[in-house]
């Protein structure tokens, strides 16, 4: 089940003309929206709903708490990857279950988006089996990056502040990468995009590595191995990534 909540601005301001009363007129509706949640999952329970709204920007606490956010905005679609990967950067510090809709297998854009999962809304009936074996590469990936998404912990890794901060920008000169990691050291994935007009390498800190352990590193630019190394964990908590324009690479790693 979607669950659309429109914009209540146009009532507000036909209850109220002319009066700063918008905000009272906003809580009642809040209030009458998480009620309405309220009884169709009394009514049904175990019905799991999705929930997007206008960019997200209804997608509160509370909102949270009784719903799944896997479309969690109609910004989506082909050319908007790199503001979608801002989107997961902002949401996935408290919320690993949201996500949007899927357009395209690519490497690029599937990464940009999901997360635990994330919804395809192309018509599938119309690939070719390249295509469709693209798509279920992608699908084992995810599978695969689920536990650290829902157990692990979230970081940032580009445009950072001297406070550590992202400005989560979707600038086409800026890299893009991120980080699900296991607070005990002992694996952990990364995701980096080079977007079209960025430098040709970006050098990064990796959290929750033990700098005098010894990992292994995966290489994925598409979704078969590139390459499998062992390095130390001082080499990934500076560690240096280069790749094509308009690309990305995931780079999973586990302690030996």
């Amino acid at each position: 089940m979607v669950f659309f909540q429109d914009h209540d601005r146009t009532y507000q301001q036909r209850k109220y003309p002319g009066v700063a009363r918008n905000g009272t007129t906003e809580i009642g509706h809040t209030l009458g929206l998480h009620a309405v949640f309220d009884e169709i999952r009394m009514r049904h329970p175990g019905l799991v709903v999705d929930v997007c709204a206008g960019g997200g920007r209804k997608i509160d606490l509370d909102i949270m708490e009784r719903s799944v956010q896997k479309w969690q905005s109609d910004f989506t679609g082909e050319g908007l990857s790199d503001p979608l990967q801002g989107h997961l950067m902002g949401e996935q510090h408290y919320q690993p279950l949201s996500s949007a809709g899927i357009w395209s297998s690519d490497p690029y854009t599937w990464r940009s988006v999901a997360t635990t999962g994330g919804l395809i809304f192309w018509d599938q009936r119309n690939d070719t089996e390249a295509e469709r074996n693209r798509t279920a590469a992608a699908i084992a990936e995810t599978k695969r990056l689920r536990p650290l998404v829902l157990e692990g912990d979230f970081f940032v890794l580009t445009n950072l502040d001297r406070f550590g901060w992202s400005n989560l920008s979707a600038d086409a000169s800026s890299w893009a990468a991120w980080q699900w990691a296991n607070a005990t050291q002992t694996n952990g994935a990364a995701v980096f995009f080079r977007r079209g007009d960025a430098p040709a390498s970006t050098t990064v800190t990796l959290n929750y590595v033990d700098k005098s352990a010894v990992y292994e590193l995966r290489h994925f630019e598409s979704y078969s191995l590139a390459k499998a190394e062992r390095c130390s964990g001082a080499k990934l908590a500076h560690l240096e990534v280069s790749i094509a324009a308009n690309s990305s690479l995931l780079l999973e790693y586990e302690r030996v």
